[in-house]
Formats: C-alpha cells, structure tokens, sequence
C-alpha cells in the first residue's frame, strides 16, 4: 500500500472512530431523522443496500456520507465501505467524501456498487512556498493559501482585517477602534510565554504587521500561510511562530487591462458600558457605598436628586443651597453618548492598469483611502495614498530584470486632549468613570469641570497630526544557466521611512459657579514638531534553484502519475 492511501485510510479509520464515539440516540436522531413536510420520504420506502469504493484503487471508503437528497434522512458507510438505508424507491442519493468529487445516483432495491473520484482540483492549487510554487500535492508541510478573491469586491482598507476569519489557524487581533489600528497576527495559538510573531513576507520583503496592513489589498494576488517547523529550514529563527508570505498582482492579459473601484462603508460600534443614568439611583448607590465612611450626599440632596428623577424636564443645573456662588448638578448624562457616534463612515478608491506583452510587462497600481474614527467632537481621521508599479523585461531567453516599486503616504490626525501621556485608550477610561450626574454645560453655555475634562478636550485640547512616508523599489536579476535545471536569482531592496509629527497642547476652561471666574485646566500650553528618518537599508538576497529531473518510466506507468521530477534541491544565501 502507498504512503497516500494509507494516510487516506487512516483519515477514514479516524472520522469512524469519531462517529463511533457519538451517542447512539444523538446520532439517530442527525442522520436518520425524516421531514414529514417532504413528499419523498411519504413514498413506500425500502432497504437500500450498497458498497462506497475508490475508483481508481478499488479500496473501500469509510465514513462516507450518504444521503437521500432534499431530505435529513442518511447513514455513513462502515469499515468495509457498505451501507444500508431506508429509501423510498427512485430517489436520489447523494454521496460524499473529504477529497472526493460528490456523486448523486438513483436508489434501487438490491446492492449498488458506488465509486468516488478523487477531487485533484484541490490538490493542483499552486501556492507560494519559501523558494517559488508548488502544487498542493507535492506539499509535505502544513500550508494554508488564499487567491485574490478572497479579497475582491470588499470595502477593506486594512489588509489585516481582511484576513480575517479567511485561512485556518491564523489569528488576527485588532486591540481597538482607532482610524489607524494594526492588528496584531498569530499562527496556532499561544507560541511562547514572551508571545512571538510570525514573519512576515511581502514580495519576499520582511515588513511588519502594521506595513502589511497599509497595503493596498487591491494589489494583493496571494497570500500563504507557513504554518510548521519546515518554514525554519528556509528562513532560520526569524520563521520560529510562522511565516507569512504576500505576493502581489502581475499583469496577465496581452490586452491592455483597466480595473477602478469605489467603495463606501460604515463602521458601527458593537457594544459600549451601560451606565445607570437616573439621579437618585446613583446617589443612593454612592451614598450607601460611601456609608459609614462618611455622608457622600445628606438627605436633603438625596431628596432633590428624587425630584429630578420625577421631573426629568426640569433644568439640573441648581445653586448650592450651603454655598451660592456653587452649582450642583443632578443630570442623567451618558457620557458614552456625548462622546461616540454609533457608526463611522470609510471611503476607498482603487485602480490598477496593467499589460503583458512578449518582452516586457508592467502594473499600475494607486489607492486612496479614508477612515473616520468614532468621536462625536474632535474626531480622528485616517487618510492613506498608496502608488505601485511594476515593470519586467525579458532581455533574452536566459536573463530577465524586473523592478518593484511601492510608495505610501499616510496621515493621521487626532485630538490631543491637552495632554501629552494620554491616548485614546486613556480618554476612553476617563470618559467611563465620569459621573453621570454632572452635565457637559452651564447655565451660562460655558463648560462645567467634567464636561471640560471630556468635550472641552477634545475640541479644544490640540491636535496630534502624524504623517509618514515609506518608500520601497526592489530590483531583480533572474539567470535561467539551464532551462528548468538551474537558476539564479538576485534581489537588492532599497527602503526609505519617514515621519513627521506636528503636535499642540491647549488648555480648556471651565467654570464651577454663576459669579465665579473661569479657570484653566492647568496644563502648560505648547506645540512641538519632530522628523523622523528611519534607517536606510539595503538587502540583498541570493536564490540559487537546482533542479535534477530524473524520470523514472517505470514509476509513472505503475501508479498513472504525470512525469515529475523526483529530487530538487534548493539553496538560499542571504
């Protein structure tokens, strides 16, 4: 028996084991179970006996599944591929198999001998692997791959959301809401108790996660997953958790091809704190934990605040009875509702023109990209410009020089809320502790000291505005010395980062009291800016491909396989 039909078999011994170990009466109930609604199984039934075979090794198939179809009503084949099923004469069985092509006969009384066809649409996908492609068939290591249209006709402007829920295993984190959020990528789960990231591959090009997610997934042909120990024996220690490997479009078409795209979508925020908004049940609830600390609200305010709760049209803003030149407050403010819109919208256009002609080729590529983030007041918004061209030239028939050239412009701009230690994440935990009782505004239209903390900030806090340029063109050199034999490979990439950040402090002002001044919230007002040039890096990356073809004629008539090489070795210098 070869090494494939006894991992088939194995699967096989395994879906039955797993089956097996079903509750009886849980599995009579998924598989034997009859709709009343359908008019087949109301005909006169009877005993449907037959036998699931490979087509080609004539081996039995277990854990086959066979079905009456339009209905609930199967079974699965045993250990020798034989089943037996209650159908009504003349219906139609459908017969499937993991890896098998699905087969649909006619139920007749007797034995019926069933063959599968192995499904090699499968097992021809070419993916990318670490030295070039293969067909899925050829793989020994743990490989998952998408094509393009996993992508196509989706308003996506981060490549990592894109990717996610799309390929097995890997795991895709976006920690926040921000305009300019990276997801963060994990292959398999838990890696290390230091966690540890997988590498990530874009042209052949090492960049990060948060440059995988600028890219233009309108550019993107596929992208494989290398999921094992193998990926090290190519990349070394850097592959440790996985790699990623991106390759983007190349043109196709002889014919000069022309692709535009706009999109628009909206963002909705999922869920948020719910907060008690009514006056006296959240003096009551601070007060009692407050008890027997001290009197966090004596009677007399606990009685005022039950009277706004029964009169919630009635202004909330009073004079402090102990203190006239103070306001009390006794609103029902949802801080969470001042601060957020429930949806924010994103636009996107793309368009990419290509041409493939006999000596030379290239690809065209720009995007334009906008997100708006989710605040009300001073809001956050992403814009990002990405450009890409390729060129290749066949100078003769043993060497072709190609170029990569890829450049993004992206810029953010957010409030600073007057603070230079805060973030998003850190006015979003001020935003949910702020007391619901106190209300954004005076009776003289200025900002009391919680709505000044909050919306004060964000309107008139300051910005952060950070722009950034980065810049790649990579060069190649292919060597065919013996066609489909021996090739070499060489690659110089030229990289140029950078960043300017234009940042401003302001203070907010706030009043506490009819007749008092406004004060200031304290913080000195100043603005700085700062370039930032990343380092300049160049990388040079060697592929030498040998590939011995050794047919063996023998080989191929005994088991009806294509001819294919049998050893390839494959050297990387870097």
């Amino acid at each position: 028996m070869n090494l494939k039909n006894f991992t088939l078999r194995s699967e096989r011994l395994l879906v039955i084991a797993l089956l097996a170990c079903s509750t009886p009466h849980a599995f009579a109930i998924s598989m034997v179970s009859e709709d009343s609604h359908n008019p087949v199984v109301n005909q006169q039934d009877t005993h449907v006996k037959g036998t699931v075979i490979d087509s080609r090794t004539g081996e039995p198939i277990i854990g086959a599944n066979i079905v009456v179809k339009g209905t609930t009503n199967g079974t699965i084949t045993g250990v020798d591929g034989d089943y037996s099923l209650k159908a009504p004469v003349g219906s139609v069985l459908e017969i499937s198999f993991i890896g098998y092509k699905t087969v649909t006969v006619k139920a007749v009384a007797g034995l019926q001998k069933i063959r599968l066809q192995e499904d090699s649409s499968l097992l021809d996908e070419v993916v990318v692997v670490g030295y070039g492609t293969q067909k899925k068939v050829n793989l020994s290591g743990a490989v998952d791959a998408i094509s393009s249209e996993a992508l196509e006709d989706r308003p996506i402007i981060n490549a990592g959301q894109g990717l996610q829920g799309v390929i097995p295993n890997l795991n895709i984190t976006i920690s926040n809401g921000a305009a300019n959020s990276t997801p963060s990528f994990n292959i398999r789960g838990e890696t290390s108790l230091n966690g540890g990231d997988p590498l990530i591959l874009v042209d052949n090009i090492p960049t990060t996660s948060g440059e995988l997610s600028r890219l233009n997934t309108n550019d993107i042909e596929s992208v494989s997953v290398l999921k094992d120990a193998a990926s090290a024996a190519i990349y070394g220690a850097r592959a440790a958790f996985g790699v990623i490997l991106v390759t983007t479009k190349r043109a196709k078409s002889e014919k000069i091809a022309i692709n535009v795209n706009a999109f628009y979508s909206t963002r909705k925020v999922t869920r948020v704190p719910e907060h008690v908004t009514d006056p006296y049940t959240v003096m009551k609830i601070k007060h009692d934990a407050a008890t027997p600390l001290y009197n966090l609200y004596p009677e007399k305010q606990l009685e005022i605040g039950k009277y706004f709760s029964e009169h919630p049209n009635e202004d909330r803003v009073v004079i402090n009875p102990d203190d006239p030149e103070s306001w009390l407050y006794y609103g029902s403010t949802d801080w969470m509702d001042e601060v957020y819109e429930s949806s924010a919208p994103s636009y996107t256009v793309n368009f990419n023109i290509s041409q493939k002609a006999k000596k030379t080729s290239y690809y065209l590529s720009g995007e334009y990209a906008r997100q708006d983030g989710m605040l009300r007041y001073g809001n956050d918004i992403y814009d990002r410009y990405n450009i890409r061209g390729k060129v290749d030239f066949q100078i003769t028939n043993w060497l072709n020089l190609s170029n990569n050239t890829s450049f993004v412009q992206r810029t953010y701009d957010q409030p600073s809320f007057g603070r230079t230690d805060w973030g998003l994440s850190d006015f979003f935990h001020e935003v949910n502790r702020t007391n619901s009782l106190d209300v954004p505004r005076n009776p003289d239209g200025s900002w009391t000291q919680s709505g000044g903390a909050i919306l004060g900030a964000l309107q008139e806090g300051g910005r952060k505005i950070n722009d950034s340029r980065e810049f790649s063109t990579t060069f190649g050199l292919t060597l065919d010395i013996i066609k489909d034999m021996w090739q070499i490979k060489a690659d110089a990439t030229w990289r140029r980062d950078s960043e300017l950040n234009r940042n401003s402090y302001h203070n907010y002002h706030y009043k506490t009291g009819p007749n008092k001044p406004e004060q200031a919230s304290g913080r000195p007002t100043r603005a700085s800016r700062s370039i930032i040039i990343m380092s300049i890096m160049c990388i040079l990356i060697f592929t030498i491909r040998l590939q011995i073809n050794i047919m063996f004629k023998l080989y191929s008539v005994l088991t009806r396989k294509p001819e294919r090489p049998i050893l390839s070795l494959c050297i990387v210098m870097i």
